[in-house]
């Protein structure tokens, strides 16, 4: 029997994930009635399920986390009892909402850093992921976060990088499509046109949708980041399996430690910063 299909939308925050679900869903994806309002920040809407992102974060909060921490998950968090709890709100939640759903669709940036837990999800409900992955200029995104929640730019970067690393990586025996910004701005349906969905793409629907004050931040052209960062962005869509997880693993072994001191004793910040310099990784952190 043919499993049924979700689209699921990954993507680092600010890089048009709204967009890409609401294009989404305007072409018969469903998304559940339970969806986070519009905000200042993203008058459009979000295309979230609100209580699939309070549950996301909870797993954070269960380390003593959120999701814009820097700091990864201990290693095997999907087995801790309390996310397998979680684990199974989730699963309720998916079957009371999308029971009818021919393609139903999930969207929250969150779930970049929590797919352990979400391949586990879609295997007990039967569903196939199909990822969508819009991507961004990694400092169009940082001054983004920057300017809405306070966030230094360096650790913006960092991430991304973090966002990004792990889509790759959990991702890679899935079908995925990456997809840059500007494209899915300027040139979405033939992106989605590959994607058969139920619905024939919507162009009146859809040039209205997505207008120029969407962009809010552009990046100077002669502009750099880090090397890690721009090598990640500058290998999509295109996607360096063996280099990706190569960065990964590198990128662990500072940022782990951190974590262990974050959960134990709240002080992954100053070890974050001196290990990043002194190593010299990507750049010397600087706040």
């Amino acid at each position: 029997m043919r499993r049924k299909q979700a689209i699921i939308v990954l993507g680092m925050h600010r890089s048009g994930t709204s967009v890409a679900m609401a294009l989404a869903e305007m072409q018969g994806v469903v998304l559940g009635d339970r969806l986070f309002g519009a905000r200042e920040d993203n008058p459009k809407g979000f295309f979230e399920h609100a209580d699939v992102i309070h549950l996301n974060e909870k797993i954070f909060n269960v380390f003593g986390l959120h999701s814009q921490d820097v700091v990864p998950l201990p290693a095997g968090f999907e087995n801790n009892p309390e996310v397998v709890r979680i684990k199974k709100q989730l699963i309720e939640i998916l079957k009371r909402d999308f029971a009818k759903a021919e393609i139903l669709g999930i969207k929250d940036p969150r779930m970049c850093l929590l797919m352990p837990v979400w391949h586990q999800i879609f295997e007990e409900i039967e569903v196939e992921p199909i990822f969508i992955v819009p991507y961004r200029h990694p400092l169009e995104v940082a001054n983004s976060l920057n300017k809405r929640d306070g966030i230094s730019v360096p650790q913006g970067l960092l991430l991304w990088l973090r966002y990004m690393l792990e889509i790759m990586v959990e991702t890679k025996n899935h079908t995925r499509h990456f997809i840059e910004f500007d494209a899915l701005l300027n040139n979405p349906e033939e992106f989605f046109r590959g994607l058969n969905l139920p619905k024939p793409f919507p162009k009146a629907e859809a040039d209205a949708f997505i207008a120029k004050s969407l962009r809010h931040h552009q990046t100077p052209a002669n502009t750099d980041a880090m090397p890690w960062v721009m090598e990640l962005f500058q290998m999509l869509p295109n996607v360096n399996e063996k280099r990706a997880l190569e960065i990964h693993q590198d990128l662990l072994a500072i940022l782990t430690p951190a974590a262990e001191m974050a959960i134990a004793k709240g002080k992954a910040e100053h070890y974050l910063r001196a290990e990043l310099a002194k190593k010299r990784k990507w750049f010397s952190w600087q706040a």
